[in-house]
């Protein structure tokens, strides 16, 4: 089963790599993301989000920082944090059934982190994943979720996730000439 989902990953990331690909700005931040995803950015916020799909299969993601810098080390504590309230929370508001979930550290370009991956269930039996993320650029700590229904939404969260590159200041491109 396990070499059955990496080569979907691998047909899907083959996919997703040749596709055109645009290159979108924000304030701090740089992304290449394919010319099917929807881009927005809330620039007095340093927020960004990604949208993808149709329908029932409509992907969700959303990227932004923590207001203060915070080092590495923060990531694991804020990463058990996020599983203990998202958990607690799930339980006392939402109505849906946490069917599972999985936690890993990983590495996405610039950004070392933890994701969070639940896998929930509607009253009605609708089935979705929703992936969470604390991430760490060098600098400073980025929260990120993707929500949606369709279970490739992740392969093209985590392209995007691994094409950003900050964006030099006037300031420091002169600094290396």
């Amino acid at each position: 089963m396990k070499t059955f989902y990496a080569l979907i990953t691998l047909v899907l990331n083959h996919q997703l790599l040749s596709a055109d690909t645009v290159e979108v700005k924000g304030q701090s931040l740089q992304f290449s993301i394919p010319e099917k995803v929807e881009f927005k950015s809330k620039e007095e916020l340093e927020m960004y989000s990604f949208t993808w799909g149709e329908g029932t299969n409509t992907n969700l993601l959303i990227l932004y920082p923590h207001p203060m810098p915070s080092p590495a080390k923060m990531v694991k504590p804020m990463a058990d944090m996020m599983e203990i309230s998202f958990e607690e929370s799930l339980a006392e508001k939402s109505g849906l059934e946490l069917v599972s979930t999985k936690r890993e550290a990983d590495r996405w370009g610039l950004f070392t982190g933890e994701q969070l991956a639940a896998d929930l269930k509607s009253p009605d039996g609708f089935e979705l994943t929703n992936y969470m993320f604390i991430l760490h650029d060098g600098e400073r700590i980025w929260n990120g979720q993707l929500s949606g229904a369709d279970k490739t939404g992740i392969v093209q969260a985590v392209k995007i996730l691994s094409s950003i590159q900050q964006i030099q200041t006037t300031e420091e491109a002169n600094t290396e000439k």
